[in-house]
């Protein structure tokens, strides 16, 4: 836990492009905020993160030939 304090303190950005952390900060703010809007900003992050992914997905398979399969 401790290096997990320490890796947000030192590298915030690090964080916020951690799929996992991402996850876990929506189950967090789900349990703890009154408000739903922390969470569906959490939500849009990760959105964000699969779309990005998609995106670079098939941009790489676009280009190779699967006429062996």
């Amino acid at each position: 836990m401790q290096l997990a304090d320490r890796i947000s303190q030192t590298a915030p950005w690090a964080v916020l492009i951690n799929p996992a952390a991402q996850a876990a900060n929506a189950f967090y703010d789900l349990t703890y905020y009154d408000s739903l809007t922390p969470f569906f900003s959490t939500v849009g992050v990760l959105v964000a993160m699969a779309v990005v992914f998609f995106v670079a997905a098939a941009l790489l398979m676009r280009g190779h030939n699967y006429e062996r399969l």
